[in-house]
């Protein structure tokens, strides 16, 4: 279940990237799998920093022990 579920989320991010390049104009529109590694990677930082964010927020802890 959850393969299928990656698999439309990669083909998502990838008619994003495209779209995005044709917007920039430029030569190559084509997405790469590093292109994928490194969108999901800077997502990925970006949910734990912000879910870091709301703890130290709510909590009233230091920013480093909320990560």
């Amino acid at each position: 279940m959850f393969h299928g579920v990656d698999k439309r989320l990669n083909r998502f991010v990838e008619y994003l990237m495209k779209q995005g390049n044709k917007c920039l104009r430029l030569k190559k529109t084509e997405v790469s799998q590093t292109n994928l590694i490194l969108v999901t990677m800077d997502l990925s930082l970006i949910v734990l920093m912000s879910g870091a964010v709301a703890y130290v927020h709510f909590q009233g802890c230091a920013y480093i022990d909320a990560l």
